[in-house]
């Protein structure tokens, strides 16, 4: 049975960690990065990801910007964030 392998995506270490922790604990793979530009780099590479999560407010490339980037790739993305909706709905 193969694993369904995540790229988690926030400028925060500690909400990369323990959203790692708790995705591993539910038999994902999941790799972290803690920028926009980290992750583009990893998706550009051809890194086999069946999903990426990503903060939609980072520093540098925001989350919307790393889909942009990377749109033409057959991945699925669930973007976050920690703001009120209609800030975070404003960037798109």
């Amino acid at each position: 049975m193969s694993t369904h392998k995540i790229l988690f995506v926030d400028d925060e270490e500690s909400i990369c960690i323990s959203n790692q922790l708790q995705l591993e604990n539910r038999g994902f793979d999941v790799e972290i990065c803690l920028s926009g530009e980290d992750a583009v780099d990893k998706l550009e590479k051809g890194c086999p990801y069946d999903l990426v999560i990503t903060d939609l407010r980072m520093y540098g490339l925001s989350g919307v910007d790393v889909f942009k980037k990377v749109r033409d790739k057959s991945l699925i993305f669930h973007s976050k964030s920690g703001h009120k909706e209609s800030d975070t709905y404003n960037h798109f």
